[in-house]
């Protein structure tokens, strides 16, 4: 399925609104991650207003720095071995 304009445009627009509907909700909300989808410098800023620990990775090759706040302890999904 190919993104169209539509998507990014609902993707930027929709990461803000979600995460201050979710903490007006959880008041102990501190952070959220995305996927590039959601990437935008004004997203980037507007979210890091709200949370504390905001992941949001941008669009192509990724950054060092935010390679290594991705794979902190505090944002790195657990790693579970097969059975």
């Amino acid at each position: 399925m190919a993104c169209t304009g539509l998507t990014v445009m609902l993707n930027d627009n929709l990461a803000v609104v979600m995460v201050q509907e979710t903490k007006d909700r959880f008041e102990n909300l501190v952070g959220s991650s995305f996927d590039r989808g959601f990437y935008s410098p004004e997203n980037k800023s507007q979210l890091a207003e709200i949370l504390d620990k905001v992941v949001l990775p941008n669009k192509g090759r990724i950054a060092v720095k935010d390679k290594e706040i991705e794979q902190s302890e505090e944002i790195a999904r657990p790693q579970y071995r097969p059975v």
